[in-house]
């Protein structure tokens, strides 16, 4: 029976969370992904979820990848949040950083305050270190 212990479980394991920069507009967004050679799991997963995309991981031979969107980033990682273990600090920085683009939203249709592509940056940095040093 899937849940949410299993999820997260499975995402401290197999996931991903980092802050990607779309093209050269300094765009920042958040992404949550988790890959795997076994696509019948994460088809598992995306059913108990309700959302995300499945594709072949390019990168990685024989793999397969469960992509969070970007506007289910935030309920995906709150769900989560109180079962993760390896990921809860790289995590808990990504959701303050939606939070912050959330609020940089009225920004959309002009160009980027150079404010959200230094936080944008500041927030990447973060996370990124996060991931290498696996705090926990």
């Amino acid at each position: 029976m899937m849940s949410w212990e299993y999820v997260a479980g499975f995402f401290d394991g197999e996931g991903y969370i980092g802050i990607k920069e779309h093209g050269k507009k300094h765009y920042f967004y958040p992404i949550a992904s988790m890959s795997q050679k076994s696509k019948k799991i994460l088809e598992q997963i995306q059913e108990f979820l309700g959302f995300g995309y499945i594709t072949i991981n390019k990168a990685k031979p024989g793999m397969y990848t469960l992509d969070v969107s970007y506007s289910q980033n935030s309920r995906f990682l709150k769900a989560i949040m109180p079962y993760l273990v390896v990921k809860k600090v790289v995590a808990k920085l990504a959701l303050r950083y939606i939070k912050y683009r959330n609020n940089m939203y009225k920004y959309r249709y002009c160009s980027v305050p150079q404010k959200e592509i230094q936080q944008g940056e500041k927030y990447r940095k973060l996370i990124k270190l996060a991931n290498k040093e696996k705090r926990y």
